[in-house]
């Protein structure tokens, strides 16, 4: 799985959901920043950038309907952001709301 992601920045993991392991495992990394992508039945459906993302990760469970997540780290702000963009501009998902 990292091969197919590489191109998009440090990947981190791609996780199925199970709230008790975002609980363990994410919690840790408050602070840093992130792309992730949530997943349902294999389709990207929505992407975004954090710095908290335990917290921003269990705001979505009640908007979002996913089972996957897929993460991945930048060094900065600025990569991250841009990063974010191309990741919409590629997968176009459904649920993003800003333009392209």
């Amino acid at each position: 799985m990292p091969n197919k992601y590489a191109f998009l920045g440090k990947f981190i993991g791609y996780y199925p959901i199970n709230w008790n392991d975002i609980n363990n495992k994410l919690w840790s990394k408050t602070g840093r920043h992130f792309v992730y992508l949530l997943i349902k039945q294999d389709r990207v459906i929505y992407v975004g950038r954090t710095r908290n993302l335990y917290s921003r990760l269990y705001n979505h469970k009640y908007y979002f309907d996913f089972d996957r997540l897929i993460l991945f780290e930048y060094k900065n702000y600025k990569y991250c952001c841009k990063a974010e963009s191309r990741i919409i501009k590629y997968y176009k998902p459904v649920n993003n709301i800003r333009g392209i």
